[in-house]
């Protein structure tokens, strides 16, 4: 409530009450008492009861008032729990007592797990309402004297001192549990979890800021291990954190001098063996040091905010290579390349003019260029990234969604987007010959994307028995070891050379 509508509402109530008092204060007054002079003392002793009264409802009045703002500016509105601020504020102080009296007391930091999935497929309603629900639990689960923040969107925090007997692990478990039977109507195989970092004081930190980032490491290795995990700050996750700031700048200085480089692994017609397209992959190799592999710099670019740079290097490095030895085209050697992309490509709404200024120096015909998302990275961003996709379909630049499988797309969500291909992640591919479950999904897939007129290719081929299943199941393009790993520009070339009648 703003302040001009709080005196607003002070003063109607205070006005309402005046107004009431002196059309009925001195009629009341008059019918019990008749003698002039005992009448002018209650009069004098009216007006002394109206001063004391009024007094008190103004002491209510903005009493209740100031303490309805004092609550908005510490709790947060959708839960109740304590914000950022205020649970900062109320650590900071324990702490301090903690700290005179030889004490402990343990900082639990929460993420959730797939809530960005479920905004996306439910809607904030049912996020909101997920998030309550995850407050209410927080709540039962840990003691009324217990600190319980909500920092920002789906980040929760609590603070444990020792002497209030509860089993942390124990009651962080049950919590895991509870999460585990929350059901999104519009996509009942989503679950939810959280991913928890742990410190205590004065172990691991003996003042706010150092117990805090403490806390904060031990989540960061809980997102590194994967959903559901829980994680007991160690010291070793500092020098580790010092490690990603070195690699961080190792990499800000490779992307700037362009020190990365590119190899393409061949697609195939898995009926005619036919080379259909290249898949182009990123690599680092790190001075005096090994190579670096995409999954560990690439997750390390998105959270600092290179991964822009990297594409713009890979999808100029591969045209210019692929342009030089005039390979690619519809009746060339390489009819289409295939760029893998971020989920923070589509973070912001010049999304799409970015990529249209990657290609700008692709004279022709753009339906050459594939861009791969991850179905995972897709449905974190299914809002903003559908209109950027369809923008780029509209410029002849076709869509896949790579690993298909592992993330929580429906039918519904396939038919709203501009899709040509789907890629099935090798983890399925390499089981499909001695897994049952694999093999059904797998069939399930094609079956799904043929409804769709959509094109699959499985990736991590690497046997011929996995081949001959993919080509009974009717898949129709194939990607992995079995017909060639990853090649740089001149190794391509050759294979090329070789491949063809």
């Amino acid at each position: 409530m703003s302040p001009r509508r709080i005196a607003l509402r002070i003063t109607l109530i205070y006005v309402t009450f005046g107004v009431l008092w002196i059309l009925f204060s001195d009629s009341i007054v008059a019918s019990f008492v008749s003698d002039v002079e005992t009448l002018s003392k209650v009069q004098t002793y009216k007006g002394w009861f109206y001063v004391l009264l009024t007094g008190v409802l103004f002491f209510f009045l903005t009493y209740g008032s100031l303490k309805y703002q004092q609550t908005l500016s510490e709790r947060d509105s959708l839960t109740g729990l304590l914000n950022r601020h205020m649970f900062r504020n109320h650590l900071e102080q324990l702490i301090k007592r903690l700290g005179g009296q030889n004490g402990h007391c343990t900082l639990v930091l929460i993420n959730l797990d797939n809530f960005r999935q479920v905004n996306n497929t439910a809607g904030q309603q049912i996020g909101d309402n997920i998030l309550q629900q995850v407050a209410q639990s927080l709540k039962e689960q840990f003691s009324d004297s217990a600190l319980l923040g909500r920092f920002a969107g789906d980040e929760f925090a609590i603070a444990i001192s020792e002497d209030q007997k509860i089993d942390v692990f124990e009651s962080l478990q049950t919590l895991q549990s509870n999460l585990e039977k929350l059901t999104v109507p519009a996509s009942p195989d989503l679950t939810v979890s959280a991913r928890i970092g742990i410190a205590t004081f004065p172990e691991d930190g003996s003042s706010l800021k150092s117990l805090v980032t403490a806390a904060t490491l031990a989540l960061e290795e809980a997102k590194v291990l994967g959903a559901g995990q829980i994680r007991v700050y160690s010291h070793r996750y500092g020098e580790e954190a010092q490690s990603r700031l070195e690699m961080l700048a190792e990499l800000r200085t490779a992307i700037s001098e362009e020190k990365l480089s590119v190899v393409y692994q061949p697609q195939f017609n898995l009926s005619s063996r036919e080379i259909t397209g290249v898949e182009v992959l990123v690599r680092w190799h790190r001075e005096r040091k090994t190579s670096v592999r995409p999954d560990v710099f690439i997750p390390l670019a998105e959270q600092s905010g290179l991964v822009h740079p990297i594409t713009d290097f890979v999808c100029k490095q591969a045209i210019q290579e692929l342009k030089k030895y005039d390979l690619l085209g519809k009746a060339k050697a390489i009819p289409k390349v295939s760029i893998n992309i971020s989920a923070r490509d589509f973070d912001h709404i010049t999304g799409a003019d970015r990529f249209f200024e990657r290609f700008s120096y692709l004279e022709g015909d753009w339906s050459t260029i594939q861009l791969e998302i991850t179905e995972t990275a897709l449905m974190e961003n299914f809002e903003q990234a559908l209109p950027l996709l369809h923008q780029i379909r509209d410029k002849g630049i076709r869509i896949s969604i790579d690993d298909f499988g592992t993330g929580y797309s429906s039918l519904s969500v396939l038919r709203k987007l501009p899709v040509r291909e789907l890629k099935i992640d090798r983890s399925f591919t390499q089981e499909i010959t001695e897994n049952e479950n694999d093999l059904q999904l797998v069939k399930a897939i094609i079956a799904m994307a043929r409804s769709l007129n959509i094109k699959t290719l499985a990736e991590g081929v690497e046997t011929t028995e996995q081949a001959l299943k993919l080509k009974e199941l009717e898949c129709e393009e194939i990607q992995g070891f079995l017909m060639s790993p990853p090649l740089n520009i001149e190794q391509l070339v050759e294979f090329i050379e070789r491949h063809q009648p």
